[in-house]
């Protein structure tokens, strides 16, 4: 006798995830691109669609980028009166800093999630079975993906 329980699911939320964090994702470094190419209009430069062009190129990929809006943050920073910045923002420089360190780690780690996602083989199944024993038969596991790092 098997006793073995099938279950069958609706994939399109798992679908839509994928779909909805790749989306997000990007949003996030679109907005990273955008405060690099402020902060240049802010130290002068006139024209914002020149930043654009620099911050757009191919190798101005996720990790790049957010390297690039630490250390140009942080410079920018070194100038800043430390009572000033606490009066106006509430936050030191030194403070400042501290949480884009604490950002750029986070989605550091976020990239890797992003790039096992976009270049990863997902096995996605309508059907798991799970054995009497509560063991799950992962040849028909819900969701799996096998990531290439």
């Amino acid at each position: 006798m098997n006793n073995n329980l099938e279950f069958k699911i609706d994939t399109t939320e798992q679908y839509y995830l994928i779909g909805r964090y790749v989306v997000d994702f990007e949003l996030i470094v679109f907005q990273i691109r955008f405060s690099l190419s402020i902060l240049f209009q802010m130290q002068g430069l006139k024209t914002f669609e020149m930043a654009n062009i620099v911050f757009g190129q191919k190798q101005f990929t996720a990790e790049p980028l957010i390297s690039c809006f630490e250390s140009i943050s942080n410079e920018l920073l070194k100038s800043i009166d430390e009572e000033e910045a606490k009066n106006k923002i509430g936050l030191t420089p030194k403070e400042l800093s501290n949480l884009i360190s604490q950002f750029r780690n986070k989605f550091s780690k976020q990239i890797t999630v992003r790039n096992d996602i976009l270049h990863g083989t997902h096995f996605i199944s309508d059907t798991f079975i799970v054995d009497n024993k509560d063991n799950i038969d992962y040849d028909n596991l819900y969701i799996f993906k096998d990531s290439p790092n």
